[in-house]
């Protein structure tokens, strides 16, 4: 049986043409990973994070929107959730070919980078992801892991939806999406972004960049299945 699961979260949107309003020139997908044993204890920490800084309401990356002291003191308070992040950041504008304009392929090629990326680190792995309707992201993610990995990888792992609102850990994640595309998207980036990722360092598993002429930006971070192991043993 396998112990560790992942609670994943995305931040952007398909949209290609970067003059418009609201069009993201980064898609950040955010995965945090802890023991099955540490859920309860994560969702009790992350219970007092919400009655803090949300009176009882989500934990929500756009609530805090340009408060940036407040992202920091956030930010702060999970470092002691028991989990560790592993994040995919897609440069949008380094995306070649007219096919990649439309949903669906747009879609379909970031599965394929998060899959390469996340698989690379984790052979067998249980996923829970935030559910927002018939045509997401993560929906489709799900079944590209589904097809491509459960018939022979995961015989005892699971993938599911569990809504945002009812999951703390998914709007954990979900929060650290929207922090990271405050770190590297144009739209939202802040000059505080060095702060952010200097807070999230020791919780960083691994961030991958697509294309990866981007990884040194800001972060180096622990990478390797080992380091994992260690961290959650």
């Amino acid at each position: 049986m396998y112990n560790q699961i992942a609670f994943l979260e995305q931040w952007g949107n398909n949209g290609m043409e970067f003059v418009k309003k609201g069009v993201s020139t980064h898609f950040v997908l955010t995965a945090l990973i802890l023991h099955k044993n540490h859920i309860q204890e994560a969702k009790r920490i992350l219970k007092a994070i919400q009655n803090k800084h949300f009176q009882s309401g989500v934990i929500d990356s756009d609530l805090v929107a340009n408060d940036h002291i407040k992202r920091k003191l956030i930010l702060e308070d999970l470092l002691e959730v028991p989990f560790q992040i592993f994040a995919l950041v897609v440069d949008k504008r380094q995306l070649v070919g007219e096919g990649l304009r439309y949903k669906g392929s747009f879609y379909k090629f970031i599965h394929g980078v998060a899959d390469r990326e996340l698989f690379k680190i984790f052979s067998n792995l249980e996923m829970v992801a935030g559910s927002f309707g018939t045509d997401t992201f993560m929906e489709g993610f799900i079944k590209y892991v589904s097809q491509n990995h459960i018939s022979n990888l995961f015989n005892e792992s699971t993938f599911g939806f569990v809504s945002d609102k009812e999951d703390m850990l998914i709007q954990a994640s979900g929060f650290i999406a929207g922090t990271l595309a405050r770190c590297y998207d144009e739209t939202v980036m802040t000059d505080q972004r060095q702060d952010f990722v200097d807070i999230l360092r020791l919780k960083l598993l691994t961030i991958k960049f697509w294309p990866d002429v981007f990884d040194s930006y800001l972060v180096k971070a622990n990478t390797g299945l080992a380091t994992f192991k260690r961290t959650l043993s």
